[in-house]
């Protein structure tokens, strides 16, 4: 069993741009999100400067505990003085002297989350009025606009066209619903179905956009390349030349498969206004000098 981190807790975004300070592991467990843990959006450390573990847990909870391996404190420092000078444009603080910086970032950016039930409950109207919105952009009825084809094997293997971003999609409804027409009109992505035929991608109109899989013989070899140069960057099983397709395709379903997430829109306003209030609250900082 890991050793518990000791508080308070350290929590910085990917870009250092922004910082938490959490007195208690429940209170750091309902700040940061699970959408963030997903995409690797943040860090942190405990006030030892030992690397934090973030997890989500079986039951979709935010887990914390420290790392394992030795303390970084020097990393630590490094991280919390640079983004507290991008506040102030001198520390008077000692190098070395962690705790005093601790002390100093947590007088400044201590968190009192909102509760997360208050959380949910915002995040389930979003949720409904996000699926009002994509049923009246359905069409209904009869239309003028033909609809492509389905005849192809799931699941969809979609990349963008410089390789540097794949989704997996087990549904058309939802790959149809996530990429943009005008991405699609400048040639943006391509993709293969679970066959390895490729598919053509059609704007439909200035919204909708329609897959269906291209007048072309399968291509496994060109899905096999695309996965293999795509997942090897990540997990070394990808090299193995004993990973066939089928291999390689179990592996980017397990790590690229895509959800669909009906609270995109709560986190698109929340990563918004999180980094509106961090440029406001820089802007004051800079006044005050």
């Amino acid at each position: 069993m890991r050793a518990q981190p000791s508080l308070p807790l350290i929590i910085f975004d990917a870009y250092c741009c922004d910082l938490s300070v959490y007195e208690t592991i429940a209170e750091a467990a309902v700040g940061v999100e699970i959408y963030d843990i997903w995409e690797r959006q943040v860090f942190g450390y405990d006030s030892k400067g030992r690397p934090l573990h973030l997890f989500v847990t079986k039951d979709e909870k935010v887990g914390i505990e420290a790392a394992s391996g030795p303390a970084r404190p020097e990393a630590f420092e490094r991280t919390l003085r640079q983004y507290l000078e991008g506040y102030e444009e001198r520390l008077s603080i000692a190098p070395g002297d962690i705790a005093a910086l601790v002390a100093h970032a947590a007088e400044r950016h201590t968190e009192k989350p909102i509760g997360r039930p208050l959380r949910q409950e915002l995040g389930t109207v979003i949720a409904r009025i996000w699926t009002c919105l994509r049923s009246a952009a359905k069409p209904r009825g009869r239309t003028s606009v033909e609809q492509p084809s389905n005849h192809f094997a799931l699941p969809l293997f979609i990349f963008d066209i410089d390789g540097v971003n794949l989704n997996v999609f087990s549904n058309l409804e939802d790959a149809q619903a996530h990429y943009e027409a005008y991405d699609v009109l400048e040639g943006e992505y391509f993709g293969f179905d679970a066959k390895g035929r490729p598919l053509r991608f059609l704007a439909l109109d200035h919204i909708r956009v329609g897959i269906e899989a291209a007048d072309q013989p399968a291509q496994p070899e060109a899905l096999e390349r695309n996965l293999r140069a795509y997942l090897k960057a990540a997990d070394a099983r990808a090299e193995d030349p004993e990973c066939d397709l089928s291999c390689l395709m179990a592996m980017a379903v397990e790590g690229y498969s895509y959800v669909y997430d009906p609270h995109f829109i709560f986190h698109f306003f929340r990563d918004g206004f999180r980094e509106l209030f961090t440029f406001i609250r820089k802007q004051l900082s800079k006044n005050r000098r």
